[in-house]
């Protein structure tokens, strides 16, 4: 059964909309609806590429499809990190008003205290953004025999279109992210980097959803609801269907 149609409602800012906010204001506006927009796309994609097909996949497939999700929970915990510097920069220096945090929905108000609580002390996202992120660890090899057995460091060429893979680098690079959430236990090390990411981010998205429900309330009056236009848009899979495949197999190339 193909899914149903997605009803959006489509709000258009005018100039004057976004004059009427001061400087700091539209800056807030803007950064959170960037950052907003990113966490959402990474979030889609991590997941994505986590599913499995069926339960019938070979080993090989599932374990690319692992090493391949979590190449992009690295980036997402890169942005978290990113994120919070931003806010640092804005929200806090600026000082926003307390009708702006008054104003929020009291789950956004919610998330923000978590954020404050996670991102005020050391914190694993921090690690794993400085090491594995944005930036590559230059001794990232130097523990590899802590984690390698005879059969566990391989490496696919698949030959075509992004096929190859080096599974031995990516077991070194995610052994040493669990040894830095859990030096002991590495099933606790993966679980709490996933939890670390995935709460963290659901934490921004409440957070900055009610920023830009807030400044579209100024802007545009109390009752969204009654504004803006509703479109019907086609979807062709439901969330739960969508699946990012690492392998793939090479387009047809017509003969000549």
């Amino acid at each position: 059964m193909a899914p149903q149609p997605l009803l959006i409602r489509q709000f258009t800012l005018s100039k004057s909309h976004l004059a009427a906010l001061t400087d700091a204001e539209r800056n807030l506006f803007f950064l959170s609806g960037h950052i907003l927009n990113e966490l959402n796309s990474l979030n889609k994609v991590f997941a994505w590429s986590l599913r499995s097909e069926d339960s019938n996949e070979s080993d090989i497939i599932s374990l690319t499809q692992g090493i391949q999700s979590m190449i992009y929970a690295r980036i997402l915990a890169g942005k978290l990190w990113e994120a919070w510097e931003a806010l640092r920069a804005t929200w806090f220096s600026s000082k926003p008003s307390t009708t702006l945090e008054n104003g929020l929905h009291p789950d956004s108000r919610i998330a923000l205290s978590a954020l404050k609580g996670y991102f005020s002390h050391s914190n694993l996202i921090f690690d794993v953004r400085n090491s594995f992120a944005f930036h590559y660890s230059r001794k990232l090899g130097e523990r590899w025999e802590e984690v390698a057995d005879e059969n566990n460091l391989q490496v696919i060429l698949g030959g075509t279109i992004g096929n190859n893979i080096n599974l031995a680098a990516e077991l070194i690079t995610n052994a040493a992210i669990i040894r830095a959430a859990h030096p002991t236990d590495p099933e606790a090390g993966l679980q709490a980097f996933l939890n670390d990411v995935q709460t963290m981010s659901e934490h921004f998205t409440t957070f900055l959803e009610g920023v830009t429900l807030f400044y579209l309330e100024e802007m545009l009056g109390d009752s969204l609801t009654e504004q803006g236009r509703d479109i019907e848009i086609k979807v062709t899979q439901p969330f739960s269907e969508v699946r990012i495949p690492y392998f793939c197999a090479p387009d047809k190339i017509s003969s000549p």
